[in-house]
């Protein structure tokens, strides 16, 4: 979330992740998204309160671990009967290293150039980074660390969310 919002306009320039952290992530007031935890226990909410069966959630971490699995409910959530082969297909072509190569040598960025502060090659740049579980170590420093998992106690006591750190 850091690199795709810290050149938003919406937010303002971001010098560092401790920055990004303390004015956007955990900010209860941030303009965008009210902070991280009020964020997913929004989300949260909202999975309980449907009642039509519109909502879907998976998490990255998920996807990356077990693709079959998670493909294989997105089907059964559509509604949608795949043979074992078609979903091992969409797995690999769905994969984040394929993914991220069909964006720098087919996609058409151009539709993305909002200005010649974000040129649509620029947003490229940071639209598929790294692609891997737990990156967030390379930026929480122990006294971030420390915070987010007090502050993560208190807030998702209640939570039935289980999130995948690693």
């Amino acid at each position: 979330m850091y690199h795709h919002m810290k050149s938003s306009e919406e937010i303002g320039e971001i010098k560092d992740f401790e920055t990004f952290y303390h004015t956007v992530f955990m900010n209860p007031n941030a303009k965008l998204m009210d902070g991280w935890f009020k964020y997913q226990k929004d989300f949260e909410q909202a999975e309980k309160n449907n009642t039509g069966g519109t909502i879907f959630s998976v998490h990255y971490e998920s996807l990356k671990k077990n693709p079959i699995i998670e493909i294989s409910r997105l089907a059964e959530f559509l509604n949608i009967n795949l043979k074992d082969e078609d979903i091992a297909e969409i797995a690999d072509k769905c994969s984040f290293k394929k993914l991220k190569l069909a964006n720098d040598t087919m996609k058409d960025h151009s539709i993305l150039d909002i200005g010649e502060k974000y040129p649509g090659e620029k947003i490229k740049e940071f639209m598929f980074r790294k692609g891997v579980i737990g990156d967030w170590k390379n930026h929480f420093t122990v006294a971030i660390n420390e915070h987010f998992d007090a502050v993560f106690k208190k807030e998702m006591k209640d939570s039935n969310i289980r999130i995948q750190f690693e």
